[in-house]
């Protein structure tokens, strides 16, 4: 199973078509595909509407495009939420490329800080927002904060967990549970396993039958 086949069986309002562009877009821009479709899923609440907008920062679209954000863009988030999820994907491609001059996307919090607070790519883990920030999004309050919410509701491992050539060689329910287990569990799991089966298959004994005398 591809990224793209990954991406829409753990998220099916996606669809495949707009799976198979995270994953152009990603690799465009030098992101984990994984670490998009986890980013989209949160900005969008879930939805993967190219139309869903904040009531509160008129913020629209697939991650969240802000009005001044959208007329940099050339667009506006009324046009952006007219657009079909495959064509707002080229403005996500143009609007994280340009991040790229301030880093690489190869990472979790690169690519979410991206998106969400762009000066704080590179910023520890732990370092803290300003009030203003906090106070527009409660319960976050340092990078940290926000990369644990976005992570809360993935249905995919992050590049975090497990990297890419793994994920393309194992389902990503069974990557993420292998990629958080400490290694000596994955060894006795892997042994109990194989004794199971050994158990299960192993070859058995004909019953000989014999004349008892009465």
């Amino acid at each position: 199973m591809g990224a793209a086949e990954q991406i829409n069986a753990a998220y099916p309002r996606a669809g495949m078509p707009l799976s198979r562009e995270i994953v152009k877009v990603a690799k465009a821009v030098g992101a984990h595909p994984f670490d998009l479709a986890n980013l989209i899923n949160f900005e969008s609440a879930g939805t993967f509407s190219p139309s869903v907008r904040n009531k509160i920062s008129g913020a629209t679209g697939l991650i969240q495009f802000i009005p001044s954000t959208a007329r940099g863009l050339g667009t506006s988030t009324d046009q952006l939420a007219q657009m079909s999820k495959v064509a707002q994907m080229r403005y996500v491609q143009t609007y994280l490329k340009r991040k790229t001059r301030i880093g690489p996307l190869n990472t979790v919090q690169a690519l979410f800080m991206a998106v969400f607070y762009p000066v704080a790519m590179k910023w520890p883990m732990d370092k803290a927002f300003s009030a203003k920030v906090q106070r527009s999004n409660p319960g976050i309050v340092t990078v940290r904060d926000y990369v644990g919410h976005a992570l809360r509701r993935a249905k995919l491992p992050s590049s975090t967990d497990v990297g890419a050539a793994p994920l393309k060689a194992v389902p990503f329910s069974v990557a993420k549970r292998i990629a958080k287990a400490p290694t000596w569990a994955i060894v006795t799991g892997a042994v109990t396993a194989a004794l199971i089966l050994a158990l299960l298959f192993r070859p058995r004994k004909k019953k000989t039958q014999t004349n008892q005398l009465r």
